[in-house]
């Protein structure tokens, strides 16, 4: 009995680490299609989105390496005359990855609704993003009277 205990045991951790370190060796590069949708939880200074700093959660949706993604994020984001820097984690079911960048926003007259645009570094990850590297450029709106931000986002993942 303890050998069949200690046989499935082995079999457990084996399919546990094969995906988990599955392109772990850096030879991993392709291409990520993502919407988020995020929304400002908390105001940490001043008035954003015109001045100060804010952080917000969400979902992340599309695909990473032409595969299914469905994960959660967290950004602060620090603003400054329609402009502004983000921080931003991504976590997925094998990993999480680490993006910080600008970008910019314009408020549309009539509706009261903004247009976003921008672009970012991957600065590294964990899981199956250890050590990643990368390019992001996204574009995205804010409704009238919202505080949810729904952005599209491409890039290049390397890990």
């Amino acid at each position: 009995m303890s050998k069949w205990i200690a046989g499935l045991a082995a079999i457990l951790a084996l399919a546990i680490a094969i995906p988990t370190f599955a392109g772990a060796d850096g030879d991993r590069s392709c291409s990520l299609k993502l919407t988020a949708r995020l929304a400002a939880v908390k105001t940490n200074s001043g008035s954003p989105p015109v001045n100060g700093s804010s952080t917000a959660g969400g979902t992340v949706d599309g695909t990473v390496c032409g595969k299914t993604f469905h994960g959660a994020a967290r950004a602060v984001n620090r603003f400054m005359f329609g402009k502004f820097r983000h921080n931003t984690l991504t976590f997925g079911p094998l990993g999480s990855f680490r993006a910080k960048g600008r970008g910019s926003g314009t408020q549309n007259s009539g509706n009261g609704s903004a247009t976003l645009s921008g672009h970012g570094k991957i600065t590294g990850g964990t899981g199956i993003y250890d050590n990643a590297s990368g390019s992001i450029h996204f574009k995205g709106t804010v409704a009238g009277g919202s505080q949810v931000a729904t952005l599209h986002i491409t890039g290049r993942i390397d890990y």
